[in-house]
Formats: structure tokens, sequence, C-alpha cells
């Protein structure tokens, strides 16, 4: 059977419209669930950075925090947590040397951090808050989040829509050929 043969033939025709119908739905579900899941790893990481201010607040005196962030900082990487405090005195103790107080909860690139992207992560989950003897401003990276959610929709095409849209395909190959 021809291509041309094989285009006109009503089975093939039909069966790929619905194959082009099947793929879209599956996209929007697959866009709807990654939005899902994002919030949701997003909202995981607020909460581990709300957790960390907690711990964070709980210490009463401020010169054991100070020394406590000191060391902290000296051993964390800018690219998986950004740390800074800025004392009542104004003194600053970070390991990014920019990094000012944001209101709230906010994702901030790094660019608005002011180092090289080689030194850090595209993006933060960063807050402030009120401790011992100054204000924190802790941040995590946000690329575990884009990490895991690449790898989890990559495996779901590779395994889910790939095979079922090649069988849906080669299906009606089949009843096109054995219709004629």
């Amino acid at each position: 059977m021809s291509l041309r043969d094989l285009t006109r033939s009503t089975p093939f025709r039909l069966t790929l419209r619905l194959t082009v119908i099947f793929a879209a739905s599956m996209l929007v579900c697959f866009a709807v669930a990654f939005l899902l899941i994002r919030r949701y790893l997003d909202t995981e990481l607020h909460n581990q950075v709300t957790q960390e201010i907690i711990a964070w607040q709980a210490a009463s005196d401020a010169d054991d925090l100070r020394d406590q962030l000191m060391q902290v900082t000296r051993t964390t990487p800018p690219q998986s947590e950004l740390i800074a405090l800025i004392t009542d005195d104004g003194h600053r103790i970070s390991n990014v040397p920019d990094f000012g107080p944001v209101d709230g909860f906010r994702i901030v690139s790094a660019r608005e951090i002011g180092l090289g992207r080689h030194r850090l992560a595209d993006s933060y989950l960063v807050t402030s808050a009120p401790v011992a003897g100054g204000r924190l401003i802790l941040g995590r990276d946000r690329e575990r989040v884009s990490e895991e959610l690449g790898e989890i929709f990559i495996m779901m095409f590779l395994f889910v829509i790939l095979p079922t849209l090649m069988l849906a395909g080669g299906l009606g190959l089949i009843t096109a050929q054995a219709a004629r």
C-alpha cells in the first residue's frame, strides 16, 4: 500500500485523529500534573526553610547564635543554601556578600544576589526573620525541584506517552492495511 493510499484510508485517518486527540489530552494532563507536583515540591521547600528559621529563632543568646552562624557560613556553599545574619549593630555574617533581607517568602534569582552564576544555583526560595541580636536571611536552592520534575516527566514521556502513541499508530497502520 502506497503512502497516498494509506492517507486516503478512513481507518488510518481516524486512528491518526484519535492519536492526535489522545496526545493533546495527555499533554494537558501532564501540564496539570507538572504544576501540581511543582507546587507540592515548592511547599515542601517552604516548610524546610520555615523549620530552619524556627530552629535558629530558638537560640536565645545573640553571641552563641552569631558564633554558630559564623561556623555554618564558612562550611555551607552558596550553591545549596544562602545564609546571612545582619546584626542589630549592622555587622554582617554571610556566605554571600550582597544579600539583603526580603519580606515574606520570595523566589530570588542568582542575578539578584549579585554573584556569578557559576557560584550559585538558578533560583532560591528566600525568607528573613528576626532572631536574637539581628535579622536572619535564609535561602534554599530550587534546583532540586527542577531536576526532580524534569526526571519525572522525561520518564513519563519515554515510558508512557511515546509507547502509547507508537502502539496506536502501528495499530492504525495495520487496520488501514487490513481494510484495504
